[in-house]
């Protein structure tokens, strides 16, 4: 759970800045869903707003202050709007300082599973590349409507260890107390996966 940095002279009010993650982050007719920065990120965006800079700048982006955008740091085309939150630490609420919006309840647990899931691309003993995530940048066609990651894992079976398998992860609201559901997308002939691609949930462990 990401946390917000004090940055406010009001001792009972704390500052978090957050992105748009909708599919459609400049449309006009869907709420805004809001997704807090990691508590670094929040600190170095803060720090630069509160002393007057245009700009901050992050690992792989940098937030424009005069327009209130999220930049890529490698295409300036991919963007999304942020908004500077106050936080009451009474309350527990929310009061949006740019736009009235509703916060993506699982955004902050898919963006835990993402980063790991990203771990596992690099030279590990278990391959998984990651195809889409409800984090990617809006596509044309076939937007990702739900909490659900696709992605390659590459077998260390020796009967599969040739190829690669695209397999979609859904994870629901009940996580971690509930085991996600799997789909093989590519088609596999298996004892526990049955002819729609769904596998068997009893051979899935939560760790």
């Amino acid at each position: 759970m990401a946390s917000v940095v004090d940055m406010s002279n009001d001792p009972s009010i704390r500052i978090q800045w957050m992105w748009n993650a909708s599919t459609s982050p400049f449309s006009q007719s869907q709420p805004a869903q809001l997704c807090p920065y990691s508590d670094v990120e929040n600190t170095i965006i803060e720090e630069a707003y509160s002393t007057g800079k245009t700009y901050a700048m992050l690992e792989k982006y940098h937030i424009d202050f005069k327009h209130n955008l999220q930049i890529s740091n490698t295409d300036t085309n991919k963007q999304r709007p942020v908004t500077r939150t106050m936080v009451n630490k009474e309350k527990k609420d929310l009061k949006d300082t740019k736009t009235a919006a509703v916060p993506h309840k699982a955004c902050r647990r898919l963006m835990s599973e993402v980063a790991k899931l990203k771990q596992l691309e690099n030279g590990t003993p278990v391959e998984f590349i990651l195809d889409q995530t409800p984090f990617d940048e809006p596509q044309e066609s076939q937007q990702p409507q739900s909490d659900k990651i696709i992605g390659r894992v590459f077998p260390m079976s020796e009967n599969y260890r040739l190829g690669a398998f695209q397999i979609e992860i859904n994870i629901s609201a009940e996580y971690p107390f509930k085991v996600p559901t799997f789909r093989m997308i590519t088609p596999i002939y298996h004892p526990n996966v049955i002819e729609s691609g769904k596998m068997d949930r009893k051979i899935v462990t939560l760790t």
